[in-house]
């Protein structure tokens, strides 16, 4: 796949899908018609484009705009930006002040479970994680710091737009937590009872976490394989000022019901909460088939 025909499937995308829950639908659905190779080339493009935004201009643009938050949405803020095509990601890496006729202030979950979906249709095709090799993570963030007096002049209609932004690093903004789990329960049941789920099936339930620091990590990937054997893994996420430590695993199980659904995904962030990280993504997909359901929360 030329970076060409990566384009054009994501403004594709963005042209005929309505807010960011909607492109993650239909990208998986772009993506799962190709083969696993071109599905892997889709997500090293992808790393390709995500990780020259890994700098310092990025990183205080989003600071501009989500203020004490920042570190939260930085990886939506880019994937973001990604999503919404060629023309608007490349007028963005020359200026990212550009970015102030966008609204980016209300971002969600599925911001960030965008820049994931092609590497799950590839473990759908392959049942293995594609090879990221050939993306050029940077050490470092690129560029240098710009001083606070030379803000104005870089930023000038970000920080119009977002100059009686408070800085409070509170969360008034973010969704009630028991309604999101309780609206994307009963989508994924639904779906589970249209693909013919019994009270027999067995099922894999994969979940995903941050954690601000690696011992909290360490802490939650205990906890979790303690209480519920869960297979749990931790790998170290590096972003400007922002390192965290993503905890992730799966579960074989039977769900019989919405009710015992909505208890697991309850119970998962019960645990997050315990253990001071934060619930990223939970996904059921019938073991031994490819039919699957995901969410974020």
């Amino acid at each position: 796949m030329s970076i060409d025909e990566f384009w054009e499937i994501v403004d594709r995308v963005n042209d005929n899908a309505s807010g960011m829950e909607a492109k993650c639908e239909l990208l998986g659905e772009e993506l799962r018609r190709l083969s696993a190779p071109e599905v892997k080339a889709f997500h090293i493009h992808f790393l390709n484009r995500l990780y020259p935004a890994i700098s310092w201009k990025f990183w205080q643009a989003a600071q501009i705009i989500y203020g004490d938050q920042c570190e939260k949405e930085f990886t939506g803020f880019l994937t973001t930006i990604i999503s919404k095509g060629k023309t608007v990601y490349e007028n963005a890496i020359a200026s990212p002040d550009t970015l102030a006729s966008f609204d980016l202030e209300n971002l969600g979950l599925f911001n960030v479970m965008y820049a994931g979906i092609a590497k799950h249709v590839y473990e759908e095709k392959t049942l293995v994680w594609p090879d990221e090799s050939m993306a050029h993570k940077p050490d470092a963030p690129s560029g240098t710091e710009i001083s606070s007096e030379d803000l104005p002049a870089t930023f000038p209609r970000l920080l119009a737009k977002y100059a009686n932004r408070p800085n409070d690093g509170g969360d008034a903004g973010a969704p009630d937590t028991a309604a999101a789990i309780r609206s994307s329960c009963q989508k994924t049941w639904g779906n589970l009872e249209n693909m013919g789920v019994n009270t027999e099936t067995k099922l894999i339930f994969s979940f995903s976490f941050k954690a601000a620091t690696q011992e909290s990590a360490k802490t939650l990937k205990a906890w979790l394989m303690d209480r519920r054997q869960f297979d749990a893994q931790i790998e170290e996420i590096d972003i400007p000022g922002c390192r965290r430590w993503r905890v992730w695993g799966t579960m074989e199980t039977k769900i019989p019901s919405l009710a015992k659904l909505m208890e697991l995904v309850e119970w998962m962030v019960d645990a997050a909460n315990e253990n001071a990280c934060e619930p990223t993504r939970w996904m059921v997909e019938v073991a031994g088939e490819t039919g699957e359901d995901e969410a974020m929360i």
